[in-house]
């Protein structure tokens, strides 16, 4: 280790973005110390995803309220239309096989290790 680098485990969970930003608030609000105006943009964003009963119970749960400019906010959202696929390697270097070949017919990946 160089700089005093270390290494530390991470544990990367698949989680839906609105999922992601309601964890966000809840461990915002357990720390106790959190912005007001970052909140209400993330607020919106749940919002925007079509998450308002969701979001106006679990403020209700830590003693808050969902400002009234937000809460009566109208909404439209759309699902993005979008394709998975699953793909069993036998190996690492069958997955970076699998990958570079379908990146170069253009198509967009990411890779998730179950």
């Amino acid at each position: 280790m160089q700089h005093g680098e270390f290494f530390a485990p991470v544990l990367r969970l698949p989680v839906s973005d609105v999922d992601r930003r309601m964890l966000r608030q809840i461990l915002n609000k357990l720390k106790g110390r959190h912005n007001q105006e970052l909140d209400g943009e993330e607020y919106i964003r749940i919002l925007q995803q079509g998450e308002k009963e969701d979001l106006k119970a679990f403020l209700e749960s830590v003693g808050e309220k969902l400002p009234e400019e937000l809460d009566d906010r109208e909404d439209s959202f759309t699902i993005p239309e979008t394709y998975e696929i699953i793909v069993e390697c036998k190996d690492e270097a069958d997955q970076k096989c699998i990958f570079e070949k379908l990146k170069l017919e253009g198509d967009r990946l990411r890779i998730l290790t179950l």
